[in-house]
């Protein structure tokens, strides 16, 4: 059984309420984790590392969310 760590995430179970549909769970998962990935690679390029790693989940999650509003819209 692998267990999804976005999914099963504090930060980010209320993204559950928003889901009707499968599609739309992989959609914002997806839209978490290129957003997740590219804060992580600018933070290090830039030589910021002082942000907490749940600061950036929380950024991502929020992004996330309003991006997969946009699309819905």
């Amino acid at each position: 059984m692998i267990i999804d760590p976005f999914l099963n995430n504090p930060k980010t179970l209320y993204f559950k309420k928003f889901m009707s549909h499968p599609v739309n769970d992989e959609i914002l998962e997806g839209l978490y984790e290129e957003i997740l990935n590219d804060l992580v690679f600018k933070n290090l390029s830039l030589g910021i590392t002082c942000i907490p790693m749940a600061n950036l989940e929380e950024i991502a999650a929020k992004e996330a969310q309003k991006r997969f509003e946009d699309l819905s819209q």
